[in-house]
């Protein structure tokens, strides 16, 4: 897993010219030990969404919409992929 967030890391780092400070795991599935490791192997916290549309449902752009928007309000994090 090291290797892997190192190669991204530096792969963001190269086409943005800035590092990752923070990580979200795949799925948001990440146990507390993980949680620990990352933070002490890479200094990244790891971060989660307060905010999901259930766009992979399908439901609808509207239905998707009205719920991000619904949920919207400072500091939210909205998850929201670019496939559905």
């Amino acid at each position: 897993m090291r290797s892997q967030i190192e190669r991204t890391s530096q792969a963001v780092a190269s086409a943005t010219g800035r590092r990752p400070t923070v990580f979200r795991p795949p799925y948001g599935s990440f146990s507390i030990e993980q949680r620990a490791w990352l933070r002490a192997e890479t200094g990244m916290p790891s971060i989660l969404w307060n905010v999901d549309p259930e766009d992979w449902r399908k439901p609808g752009v509207s239905v998707v919409t009205q719920r991000l928007v619904s949920g919207a309000r400072p500091g939210a994090i909205l998850l929201a992929h670019d496939i559905h």
